[in-house]
Parts: structure tokens; C-alpha cells; sequence
């Protein structure tokens, strides 16, 4: 087989391996969900706070989805904003679910004892309310908002990175 034979075939399949790889989503993808379920106190310091959000992720898909980033900002017992934005990009498996773990500071709650005070119920757990915008890739990238309300445990990890 001549070489420039034998480039034009490999060029023509590197494309379609390629454009095999860039398949678009769904146009009726449904909005995946997105709870909290975990938030840990990790540093508690006057000047601020270091909290672990953990974040479930569901995909009522019948497709995998590739996300970007999420987004949030969680109001804790009707007193402090946490605000965060996830830093890698996590595949959602079709009808699966994935936590995904973001690392947040903040300054606007006064004081975590105050918080636990305020709004700690019988089950030790702070109720919520998260909202934010989940981004997809994809050859047309998208992005979905979400909203959920409910409770979370909070756990004290102080020292433990």
C-alpha cells in the first residue's frame, strides 16, 4: 500500500474516532438531581471556617453525563452562606449516583457553636437549603439549575485534612 494511501485511511479513522468521541447529549436530557449529605467542620478559626461539603449527584438518565463543575451556594439553618464550586469533573454513570466533595471557606457564620445551637435538631442534623447550577460538557455544553431542600449531619473533623 502506497504511504499516501496508507495516510489518508489513518487520517480518515483518527476523524470518525473523533467525531465518535464528540457525541452530543440528549436533547430531552433530564436535570440531574443534587443533594446535600455530608458537611464536616474541618478548621474553625475567628477569621473563618473550613468546611467538607459532600454533594450526591443523580442521574435519572439513561445516558452517561459528563460534568464540569457544580456550582452551590447552601444556607445552614436559616444563618450562614456556604458558597463552592467543585474542581474536577466527575462522569456520571446512566441512573447512577456520584458524590462529589468540595472543600469550602467562609467567614459569614460567627461562630460554628452558634450555628450548632440555632439549628441542630433531635437527629444532630442542620437543615438546608441548596441551590445552584450544574454544567455539562459535551459537544453542545449545557448547564441545569437545582434547588433541594433537607437535612444534613454535621460532623466535627478539626485537624484531619
Amino acid at each position: 500500500m502506497p504511504a499516501a494511501e496508507f495516510l489518508g485511511r489513518a487520517v480518515c479513522i483518527s476523524f470518525m474516532a473523533l467525531a465518535a468521541g464528540c457525541t452530543s447529549l440528549p436533547r430531552d436530557l433530564q436535570a440531574p438531581g443534587v443533594s446535600l449529605t455530608g458537611l464536616s467542620v474541618v478548621d474553625a478559626k475567628a477569621s473563618g471556617q473550613r468546611f467538607r461539603v459532600t454533594l450526591r449527584v443523580e442521574n435519572p438518565n439513561d445516558v452517561d453525563i459528563p460534568v464540569k463543575s457544580v456550582e452551590f451556594s447552601a444556607r445552614l439553618a436559616g444563618q450562614g452562606v456556604l458558597m463552592g464550586q467543585s474542581e474536577k469533573p466527575v462522569l456520571l454513570t446512566a441512573g447512577g449516583t456520584q458524590n462529589v466533595t468540595v472543600d469550602v471557606q467562609t467567614d459569614l457564620i460567627s461562630s460554628v457553636a452558634s450555628l450548632l445551637a440555632v439549628g441542630v435538631g433531635p437527629d444532630d442534623a442542620l437543615p438546608y437549603e441548596i441551590n445552584g447550577r450544574l454544567s455539562v460538557g459535551g459537544r453542545v455544553p449545557r448547564s441545569f439549575p437545582f434547588s433541594y431542600r433537607g437535612q444534613v449531619p454535621l460532623t466535627a473533623t478539626l485537624g484531619t485534612r
